[in-house]
């Protein structure tokens, strides 16, 4: 499903050249559970963003399903991530005003999704992560937890093939971050692809593979490729 070839990404600034990733080669398959890990800085971010299509590459190739995305100007990119790729982030990026129902329905609604089978969906999303009870409560009233439980089921509303998480425990207390995870290993099981960056290890043991940055670089005595 996912296929990079030397993929290379570069920040300019001025004079001065910051590689944040270099000769990156992957293969994720339809259905597998990645996690990515690697110190701070050391270009997990960076590489989601790119396979996220919220970046490109400075080099290289990037395939979906087989077509090339890396040069693919900004509308096709969008296209691409509305129909191909759900995003989960450690802040949540919940719209404040909205309540959880209004959340999710996000993405169904600038798909063209009508008002009726929109709530429907939803209501079934909202029952799925456990949340029917603060169906009409804003996100500012909700815990940690509640908040990115409604981030999954936005992220998952358009029915996406892939999904990708920044640190999706990260601002989650332990046992929090369990029940988050066991919502994640749902998903996979449902067939979603799913790659998960963490500097947590116990988060990425939930993966079937952990693949490891430094400085930008796979490192591949880091990499588990079982």
């Amino acid at each position: 499903m996912i296929r990079t070839e030397s993929l290379h990404r570069v920040y300019r600034k001025g004079e001065v050249s910051v590689s944040a990733l270099s000769d990156i080669t992957l293969r994720i398959e339809a259905g597998e559970f990645v996690a990515v890990t690697g110190a701070s800085g050391s270009g997990k971010s960076t590489l989601l963003n790119v396979l996220g299509c919220l970046d490109q590459p400075t080099a290289g190739s990037y395939r979906i399903n087989g077509q090339d995305v890396s040069m693919l100007a900004d509308q096709e990119l969008s296209a691409i991530r509305n129909r191909e790729i759900g995003f989960v982030f450690q802040s949540f990026n919940l719209i404040p005003h909205l309540n959880v129902l209004e959340n999710i329905e996000i993405p169904l609604f600038y798909h063209g999704v009508p008002r009726r089978e929109r709530r429907r969906r939803c209501i079934e999303l909202i029952d799925r992560v456990g949340l029917r009870e603060r169906i009409t409560h804003a996100s500012s009233e909700l815990s940690g937890g509640e908040c990115q439980r409604v981030a999954i089921a936005r992220a998952v509303a358009n029915a996406p093939a892939i999904i990708l998480a920044d640190e999706p425990t990260g601002n989650l207390d332990r046992d929090t971050g369990k029940e988050i995870m066991a919502l994640f290993q749902e998903m996979h099981a449902s067939g979603k692809t799913l790659i998960i960056v963490t500097h947590d290890m116990q988060i990425a043991s939930y993966a079937d593979r952990i693949i490891r940055l430094d400085g930008g670089r796979l490192d591949e005595n880091g990499q588990d490729d079982s």
